[in-house]
C-alpha cells in the first residue's frame, strides 16, 4: 500500500490539483499528548511525596493522564489527510488503509437521510453510490474493508431500529461474494461488499465518510465532493 506522502508525490508530479481535507478526530492530538506527558510528570513527582496520604486521588488523576495520554496519540496515529480529491479520483485514507475511485464510477453523492414517521433524520455521514459496487474489489484494501464492517455497525443498528433491515440483514455476512464477471471472493472484501449492498438498499449508499473523518459540515462536504465530480465530467479546453 502506498504511504499518503508517497500518493501526495505522485499527484505533485502530475502536476494535479489537489484538494486535501483534514479528519476533525486528529486535531489536538499533539497538544492532548503534550499535557497529558506533563500532568503524569508532575503527578508521579507529586507522589513521592504524599502518596500514603492521597494514594487513591493520586491514582486516578495518574490513571485519567494515562488514558488521556493513549487517547492523543491514537488521534497523531490517523492520516494527516483523510480525502484527496484531484481531477481524475477521490481518495479516502484511513489509518488501516484506503478506498481509491475514478469520478465516473461514483453515482452520485448526499448527505444520508432517513423519513422515520414525519420526521426527517440526518446521519452523520456522507453518503457515496457507485455506478457498479465491484469496482470497490480492486479499489480498496483488504485491512480498510475489514474494519470498515465494525465501523459500520452503528449505521446496522440504527437501519434495524428504523424497520429498514431484518436482524439476518444487520448480522456480519462471511459468505462467499460472486462479481458481476463471476469472480468468487471471501474474506474481508467480501463480507464489506455484502454489507455494502445491505446498507444501499437501505440508505441509498453504498460507502460512508463519517462527519470525524472531515474538518467541515456534511453539508459543504457533500457540495465540494458535487462540484469535483461534476468538473470531471466536463471536457478539457
Amino acid at each position: 500500500m502506498l504511504k499518503p506522502n508517497v500518493v501526495l508525490g505522485l499527484f505533485k508530479m502530475m502536476n494535479a490539483p489537489i484538494i486535501k481535507i483534514k479528519p476533525i478526530i486528529k486535531h489536538h492530538g499533539l497538544f492532548i499528548c503534550l499535557v497529558s506527558i506533563f500532568c503524569l510528570i508532575v503527578l508521579i513527582i507529586i507522589s513521592q511525596f504524599i502518596w500514603v496520604q492521597a494514594r487513591l486521588p493520586l491514582m486516578f488523576l495518574i490513571s485519567f493522564s494515562a488514558v488521556m495520554l493513549f487517547l492523543g496519540i491514537c488521534k497523531l496515529m490517523e492520516p494527516k489527510y483523510s480525502l484527496l480529491l484531484t481531477p481524475t479520483l477521490c481518495r479516502y485514507q484511513h489509518k488501516k488503509g484506503h478506498w481509491q475511485l475514478p469520478w465516473h464510477a461514483i453515482k452520485a453523492i448526499s448527505t444520508v437521510t432517513n423519513t422515520r414517521g414525519i420526521d426527517l433524520e440526518q446521519l452523520a455521514y456522507v453518503g457515496v453510490s457507485l455506478h457498479n459496487i465491484d469496482t470497490l474489489i480492486a479499489n480498496i484494501t483488504p485491512r480498510l474493508a475489514n474494519q470498515l464492517i465494525h465501523e459500520q455497525k452503528p449505521l446496522l443498528a440504527y437501519c434495524l431500529s428504523a424497520g429498514l433491515i431484518n436482524q439476518q440483514q444487520a448480522t456480519l455476512n462471511f459468505e462467499w461474494y460472486t462479481s458481476c464477471k463471476g469472480e468468487k471472493l471471501f474474506g474481508p472484501i467480501a463480507g464489506f461488499l455484502h454489507q455494502c449492498h445491505v446498507l444501499d438498499a437501505a440508505l441509498g449508499a453504498h460507502l460512508f465518510i463519517a462527519q470525524i473523518n472531515i474538518d467541515r459540515s456534511i453539508e459543504e462536504c457533500v457540495e465540494l465532493l458535487k462540484r469535483c465530480k461534476s468538473s470531471s465530467e466536463k471536457p478539457s479546453d
